[in-house]
Parts: structure tokens; C-alpha cells; sequence
């Protein structure tokens, strides 16, 4: 499904009018064209559009990973699922049970948001389900992802030369994420000071 598409059906789903879905963000004949596939959407203002209204991030995602991933990275995602329950199969003390048993405990799946509070300070938080997706999603999906959290809550387009700063970070984050080899447990907490990277904790 394209992102206009799934706009369209999260919208109805939200009982709006294409007026009520991007006021404040764009104009509704713009916004119309977007879901009739006729115009393209930044991340910036299709993150504003889910974030105002609830949007679950995930379940967008899943809506429209298949239109968005090569089927090179479909065929790798096969491969790379079967792989984990291979791994999971034989190693499922020294890694799962262990992990859940210690980990999950003091832990939770957590929520995606960021908390900004001004001059490049700001915490991203990524539950469980979002690090997951973006361990499994083509790297443009999932630097969309990164990039869109940080500059709605931020606002990119106030920022001038920090953008490029955003980019830089969310592309770091994206690539330590996709190097991830096993599924995450629990959310993560990404911590972000005077735009420089700052080190993760557990939610």
C-alpha cells in the first residue's frame, strides 16, 4: 500500500475530513493529491500528520513496507527470518530465556516518542515493536522512521543547518540498529545532547 493510500484508510479509520487530517500541517487540496498518489509527502509533515492524531507507527509501517522494500531485501528478510529461528532453536537458553529472565524484568516493551527540551537536547524513545521494525526494514524505511520522530519534535524546518545534524544522527542510530543480529526484548531510550550522540539505556 503507498503512503497515500494508508493515510486515506487511517483517516477513515479516524472518522476526519482531509481537513481536520492535515490542518495545521498542509493544505487540504496538497494533502487531497497525497492521497491520490499525485503528490509525495516529506517525513517531516507525514510524522506530524500520525503523531497528532495517534497514528500507531508500527502499524502504518506494516502498511506500507511491501510497496516500499526491493524484493532483493524481501528475499534477505526470508532468509534472515529463518536464520533467527534457527538461532532461537538452538541457542534459546544462552539468549532468550536468559534475557527475558533478567532483562525483562526490570524492563518493559515500552513507546516511541521524543522528548525535546531545546537546544539539541532531547531523549528518542523506540519501543520494542519500532526497534524490531527497523531492525527488519529496507534502510530508506527505516531512516524515514528515525529521521521523521526527531525533526516533528524538533522542527527541522526552524532549524537551518541542524537538520543536516539530524540527518547525521538519525543515519547513526539507523545503522547500529540494522546491525542488530537478534530480535529486541524491550524498548530502548536514545539519548541526544547538544546534537551530539549521547549513548542508549533500557525503557
Amino acid at each position: 500500500m503507498k503512503i497515500g493510500e494508508a493515510l486515506r484508510k487511517e483517516r477513515i479509520k479516524l472518522g476526519l475530513t482531509q481537513d481536520q487530517m492535515c490542518a495545521g500541517i498542509l493544505s487540504r487540496p496538497f494533502y487531497a493529491r497525497i492521497e491520490s498518489g499525485k503528490n509525495r509527502i516529506n517525513a517531516e509533515s507525514l510524522f506530524k500528520i500520525l503523531l497528532e492524531h495517534q497514528v500507531d507507527l508500527v502499524e502504518f509501517c506494516d502498511l506500507i513496507q511491501d510497496d516500499y522494500t526491493s524484493e532483493e531485501r524481501k528475499v534477505e528478510k526470508q532468509f534472515e527470518f529463518k536464520m533467527n529461528l534457527a538461532v532461537t532453536a538452538k541457542d534459546t537458553e544462552a539468549y532468550g530465556t536468559s534475557f527475558s529472565g533478567e532483562l525483562v524484568k526490570k524492563h518493559q516493551a515500552g513507546v516511541t516518542r521524543v522528548r525535546y527540551y531545546g537546544n539539541g537536547n532531547f531523549n528518542l524513545y523506540l519501543s520494542k515493536s519500532m526497534l524490531n521494525k527497523i531492525r527488519s526494514a529496507s534502510y530508506g524505511v527505516a531512516f524515514g522512521i528515525i529521521s521523521g520522530l526527531i525533526g516533528s519534535a524538533a522542527g527541522v524546518h526552524t532549524m537551518g543547518l541542524a537538520s543536516g545534524v539530524i540527518a547525521f544522527i538519525a543515519k547513526k542510530l539507523v545503522g547500529a540498529m540494522l546491525g542488530q543480529v537478534n530480535p529486541y526484548k524491550v524498548g530502548r531510550v536514545y539519548k541526544i545532547r547538544n546534537w551530539k550522540y549521547a549513548g542508549w539505556r533500557y525503557q
